[in-house]
């Protein structure tokens, strides 16, 4: 199965809230110069929408990724992203929260 997957970084006062599902939204400035946005404006534009990797601070290279098979990593979460919402340069992305 071939997905596409956005990841963006939590700071450590929301992380444990959006992996529980406290907090199963993100809002990031745009970035027209970030591939990320241009995944993100696609999935606004037709509904399809991608995968959303959060990643806690102390997430490193090399540690080890989530995957949609192993989900639940220590320091990131994989999520499937149900609802874009776009406000002046705002992009609120919500995803659905699963155990």
């Amino acid at each position: 199965m071939v997905f596409d997957i956005v990841e963006f970084k939590s700071s450590n006062k929301y992380f444990t809230d959006e992996k529980l599902g406290i907090k199963n939204n993100t809002v990031r400035e745009f970035d027209l110069t970030d591939k990320r946005f241009h995944i993100l404006i696609e999935a606004w534009k037709t509904g399809k929408y991608p995968y959303i990797m959060i990643l806690g601070e102390c997430f490193y290279e090399g540690m080890g990724k989530a995957t949609f098979n192993e989900p639940t990593k220590p320091d990131s979460f994989l999520r499937k992203i149900v609802h874009i919402a776009l406000w002046k340069d705002l992009m609120i992305i919500t995803w659905e929260h699963k155990e």
